[in-house]
């Protein structure tokens, strides 16, 4: 995105959904749509799933954010941005803080035909309250890029954070940031900051910020998209 934008999401998931029992899959599902009429017609689509499945000592973690902009000139339609981007993530506990950990990541957005990751790594608990949790992980691996029918492989560093604080008992406030460092000298960032009210122990509003930056910027692009988000969201 070249501007920010301001996004009214609606909730997706049903409210007769049964809540998650212990050791089953537990999901948040927001889906946005936010349109404008006039002198250029603009719709702007956003689906956001995040679902955890923790056990004894394994513990999964899969996102997937799909955005798609679109603007209709003169009756044409022009697709200003178009990213699928989709995370997962092993946590395998070793000691009461640490654990080792797997990820693999998958980036796709215009001018970019694909982008896969796989790192290896540890991470640690730096906090694990009832009211706060903050974690950070590392590790390297490979990445293979494919950009205008060119593969690209890479060696890469990854490293991350995330934590989030409950400030009272609706409201919560969360944050992350990622990284990738390529043996070729580029950096990609990911960050992301907000805070979610709860109406019912399904039902959530919330406003979040998303940042994802680029260095070296491919050719024709913005280094920084940013995304401003109104949130509605179920969680189940």
């Amino acid at each position: 995105m070249r501007s920010t934008r301001l996004v009214i999401l609606v909730c997706a998931a049903s409210a007769t959904l049964a809540p998650a029992q212990a050791g089953a899959w537990e999901a948040q599902v927001d889906l946005g749509v936010s349109v404008a009429e006039g002198n250029t017609e603009t719709s702007d689509t956003d689906l956001l799933v995040s679902a955890t499945h923790e056990g004894e000592r394994l513990q999964h973690e899969l996102t997937v954010n799909i955005h798609r902009s679109t603007a209709t000139i003169d009756g044409a339609e022009v697709t200003t941005q178009d990213i699928v981007d989709a995370d997962y993530a092993l946590r395998i506990q070793q000691t009461e803080r640490w654990y080792t950990t797997i990820n693999l990541d998958s980036y796709r957005d215009v001018g970019l035909d694909g982008r896969i990751t796989l790192t290896a790594g540890a991470g640690r608990d730096l906090i694990d309250t009832e009211t706060a949790t903050l974690t950070i992980d590392f590790g390297v691996g490979g990445t293979t890029e494919s950009v205008e029918t060119q593969d690209i492989d890479e060696t890469v560093f990854r490293w991350g954070v995330s934590g989030e604080r409950l400030l009272n008992e609706r409201l919560t406030l969360f944050g992350g940031a990622r990284a990738l460092h390529l043996d070729g000298g580029a950096a990609i960032y990911d960050g992301e900051v907000g805070v979610r009210l709860s109406f019912t122990e399904r039902l959530s509003a919330g406003f979040r910020l998303d940042i994802h930056q680029e260095d070296p910027t491919r050719s024709g692009r913005e280094p920084r998209d940013v995304l401003v988000s109104l949130t509605i969201g179920a969680s189940f």
